[in-house]
């Protein structure tokens, strides 16, 4: 299973709860707002990892797309 191989706290505006990148060594990343409880950073962690389980890196739509369905 492809998973998130480093998380990042990081004082994001309070409109971002996270978000992840692939680095072009293929590294996996997750960057979350540390202005947020763990709570609602370990869901935003979940959120983001199934990003990375489904492939989202590799498809081409908009991320609004993308979003809406992952918040089905």
């Amino acid at each position: 299973m492809k998973m998130i191989e480093r998380t990042i706290l990081f004082d994001l505006p309070l409109t971002i709860k996270g978000f992840c990148f692939c680095t072009p060594e293929g590294e996996k990343i997750c960057v979350l707002n540390s202005r947020f409880t763990f709570e609602t950073n370990k869901k935003t962690l979940l959120h983001e990892q199934e990003h990375i389980i489904n492939n989202d890196f590799d498809n081409y739509c908009f991320v609004d797309e993308l979003e809406a369905q992952r918040h089905k």
